[in-house]
């Protein structure tokens, strides 16, 4: 995490790969990857609302990358509002650390890691100490960050990430994978999620 002062802008790059394994088709609906390219927007720049309130914009940008599968190079960019000023002992969420929150950086899960061990389900808060929250579903106790908790409580960051992963529901892609240069931070299933939750999903989600 920087303050204002000291970094005015950051950037944060990542890989998102819709994949179709055993298929020659070449091309995809526009609308169904719109959906899912504006829910990745959306999840960044709500979660940088929620994070860092009015003291930064954030924008994401598709980069052009080379010709194979349907890959989006993104390109995550958090800019401290002109005037903005860190108070002594306060952070605003960088773009590495907006990133990792929401992603993971091979240590932590992130928001969609944790989107995907839970299944896709809601789940309930156990315990709330100084740093982390402590999650209960099922059998699954979780300790998460306080950054990734007040993400997953947004409802609209529900929606964003369900029109993520929304490709795998109807069968059009057999995964989804996140890379950071040519590694795989998480790579995603249709298996990997309870579709049934989904539907409890309020109407809202922007």
């Amino acid at each position: 995490m920087v303050g204002p002062a000291n970094s005015p802008e950051t950037t944060a790059t990542w890989t998102v790969v819709y994949d179709r394994e055993n298929s020659n088709i070449d091309s995809i609906d526009a609308g169904e990857l719109a959906s899912a390219l504006l829910a990745f927007r959306q999840l960044c720049l709500r979660s940088n609302g929620i994070l860092n309130g009015n003291a930064t914009t954030a924008s994401l940008r598709v980069v052009a990358t080379e010709r194979g599968s349907f890959e989006a190079f993104l390109e995550l960019s958090v800019v401290v509002s002109s005037g903005v000023h860190a108070l002594p002992g306060s952070f605003l969420s960088a773009a590495n650390t907006l990133k990792s929150i929401l992603i993971g950086d091979g240590n932590i899960p992130g928001v969609i890691g944790i989107f995907k061990i839970l299944r896709g389900r809601r789940y309930t808060i156990g315990e709330i100490n100084a740093e982390t929250v402590n999650i209960v579903e099922g059998d699954l106790n979780l300790n998460i960050s306080m950054g990734e908790h007040s993400v997953l409580q947004d409802v609209g960051i529900r929606g964003n990430l369900q029109n993520i992963v929304d490709p795998l529901r109807g069968g059009s892609f057999d995964s989804i994978t996140i890379r950071d240069d040519n590694d795989a931070l998480i790579r995603l299933e249709h298996d990997d999620f309870d579709w049934s939750a989904f539907d409890e999903l309020p109407d809202e989600q922007s």
